[in-house]
């Protein structure tokens, strides 16, 4: 099996089939700086590993390629991992930041209720008084 017929395996699973992109009918890299940067790596990595030798085993080739993949897309999961947990950290801390200002907001309300109860039930005890002392001082 030849570094061509290992990529282009891959390549069939790739989307768009963009590996080929960066390599040649021979198998040889092909700098591309326009093109995606994980399938430049892949490619780098699958010719990278592949062993050269004319009686290399197929079974042996596909089987290194599989594990240099798999490597990387275990890498790729620490990484994925790494930045899921602080999104949750992240989230966590903007519901918190959020319930607290609700609440604050909510406590802020309750205040100015109780201020304009209190202030209403100011204005009817004065209108109270005053009519109290007005009736009082009322001849009958």
């Amino acid at each position: 099996m030849k570094v061509k017929e290992i990529l282009d395996i891959a390549n069939k699973g790739y989307p768009e089939r963009y590996l080929s992109q960066w390599y040649d009918d021979e198998g040889k890299f092909v700098d591309n700086i326009a093109c995606d940067m994980l399938a430049e790596f892949v490619v780098r990595e699958l010719i990278e590993t592949f062993d050269d030798v004319d009686d290399a085993d197929d079974i042996a080739q596909l089987l290194e390629a599989m594990r240099v993949i798999r490597a990387a897309r275990d890498e790729l999961d620490n990484v994925w991992s790494a930045l899921h947990v602080e999104f949750h950290k992240a989230a966590r801390i903007a519901i918190l930041g959020g319930m607290i200002l609700t609440v604050n907001k909510m406590v802020g309300q309750l205040k100015e209720m109780e201020l304009y109860m209190l202030g209403a039930e100011a204005v009817t005890f004065r209108d109270n008084l005053e009519a109290q002392l007005i009736k009082e001082a009322a001849p009958d």
